[in-house]
């Protein structure tokens, strides 16, 4: 509430100030014209009067700060302090206000505390101070701000939103260790490497989130898309929302989403948790990892959010560390594999030593056994070989005195059928040798009468040509020179014409 001073003291300030002008100054007026002062004189009379009413005194005010400005070299802040209608913007009441020295030092307090930068659209809780200045006229010196009230003020928002959160979506449940959402229950891959990043242009901490990623002393890669808006100020929770929707619409298989800011004062950070915003991290159905540089608190997104780091960099380390892990289990594991191999091959080889150790035993005695067995057998064999030695030689020497005996009685037989045979080839030899003599003597005629001296004898001739028989007529042709050979004489002719015996009567003799 703020208070004035009655109208009876002013009054009487300008009855004084009337009075005195009357008793002390000339000016010049015109008679008809009404008594007046001069406009100084009348900030003077205010200022005594506020100063007598409200000098001594300063006040509590709930009011909401409007067109802040800072000078950075003076250290000066110069405001508004409204009062609006619950149900509209309308204002109740306005009054300008300041801020320097004491006050200044009082505005970074405040900062500090709250981790609320002071500036318009925050309501405070303010100590002020009435003051009133001749050229500037009335305003407000800041003398203290209630850091608590603020602080408060914002935590009740933020509680307001959770319970609306928890109330509206059956994705989003209180427990006794903080908040269940859908997006907590997805499974973060082994591997986190295709991701997407949530942050403005601007951002240094995108840029640290990514050195730190590509700068990694194991070598990992990743592959990075940015979503780029504006990541501070009420009115841009919507522009993040929809980056939300671009990233689920693109039909990539993200393993994760980062949302990033690199820090700022506490009102930057009231984006993060308007209602909308929480709401589309809770549902979404990819991992979401927030870094956004609030040092102090949760945000209602990192509240909603699968895992909350407080830096884009410390996000990036999360990431790292997660890969690093799933790295150690392998090793962990190929140690494991190792070890378990030696084992099983090191208990593998001392079972194989016992079994050879065994068969070997076994064998030796197996052999030993066998050994005694083959000498129990050839034993067993030379006795019965000798004894069926013993009984053949008997069998060959009954043999053999019946074959002798046989072979006596064959062979004189023998000498009698030779003797007889003997007899028939000389009998059969001598009537042989008289039928072929008198072959032979046949033969010898016969041939002596087929000789060709007989057949030229008997008048026939040879007919030769060139120093050779003649057998084919067709060999011969008119005007060829032949030899006509007799038993007597070979006669030279030649000849004139030729004719065949084709009716068979050239013998016709």
């Amino acid at each position: 509430m703020l208070y004035f001073c009655r109208g009876s003291d002013i009054f009487v300030h300008l009855n004084k100030a009337m009075t005195t002008q009357d008793k002390g100054h000339n000016h010049p007026q015109n008679s008809s014209s009404p008594a007046y002062i001069r406009l100084s004189e009348l900030a003077a009379i205010v200022g005594q009067v506020l100063d007598t009413r409200f000098g001594r005194t300063a006040y509590w005010v709930l009011a909401e700060v409007s067109g802040h400005q800072y000078k950075q070299q003076k250290n000066y802040h110069s405001f508004e302090l409204v009062e609006k209608r619950e149900d509209a913007d309308a204002l109740m009441a306005k009054f300008s206000a300041k801020a320097w020295g004491a006050g200044a030092a009082q505005i970074q307090q405040f900062e500090r505390l709250t981790g609320q930068r002071f500036t318009s659209n925050i309501q405070v809780l303010a100590k002020v101070k009435v003051v009133f200045h001749e050229q500037y006229g009335l305003a407000l010196d800041l003398i203290e701000l209630d850091a608590a009230y603020t602080v408060g003020k914002l935590y009740e928002a933020r509680h307001l939103t959770l319970q609306k959160l928890v109330a509206e979506n059956d994705f989003i449940e209180k427990t006794t260790t903080g908040y269940w959402t859908r997006n907590k229950s997805t499974a973060l891959p082994v591997v986190l490497q295709r991701l997407a990043i949530i942050s403005s242009l601007t951002s240094a901490g995108m840029e640290d989130f990514i050195h730190t990623l590509e700068k990694n002393p194991e070598g990992y890669f990743f592959e990075i898309d940015k979503y780029l808006t504006v990541v501070q100020g009420v009115n841009n929770a919507d522009q993040v929302v929809d980056q939300f929707i671009q990233i689920f619409k693109s039909g990539k298989q993200y393993d994760a989403v980062l949302l990033l800011r690199g820090g700022g004062a506490q009102t930057d950070f009231i984006l993060f948790d308007q209602y909308q915003v929480a709401r589309a991290i809770a549902k979404f159905p990819v991992p979401i990892i927030t870094g956004i540089g609030h040092q102090k608190n949760e945000t209602l997104a990192d509240l909603m959010a699968h895992t909350a780091t407080k830096t884009p960099t410390q996000a990036a380390e999360f990431i790292l560390h997660h890969n690093r892990s799933f790295e150690s289990r392998l090793v962990q594991l190929r140690q494991s594999v190792i070890l378990h191999s030696k084992s099983y091959l090191s208990e593998a080889n001392n079972t194989l030593n016992r079994v050879n150790g065994r068969i070997v035993h076994r064998t030796r005695d197996f052999l030993q056994l066998q050994q005694r067995s083959l000498y129990k057998l050839q034993s067993s064999l030379s006795q019965a070989a000798k004894t069926v030695i013993s009984q053949n030689d008997l069998a060959l020497q009954r043999c053999k005195h019946e074959t002798l005996s046989n072979t006596n009685s064959r062979i004189t037989g023998a000498k009698a059928d030779i003797l007889r045979q003997k007899e028939k080839i000389k009998t059969w030899s001598a009537i042989t040798l008289k039928n072929a003599d008198g072959g032979l003597k046949h033969q010898q005629t016969s041939i002596r009468l087929m000789s060709p001296e007989r057949i030229l004898q008997k008048g026939f001739a040879l007919i030769s040509k060139n120093g050779k028989i003649i057998t084919d007529h067709r060999g011969l042709a008119p005007e060829d020179t032949i030899d006509i050979i007799t038993s007597q004489v070979t006669l030279e002719a030649t000849i004139h014409q030729k004719k065949e015996n084709k009716d068979g009567t050239g013998f016709n003799l």
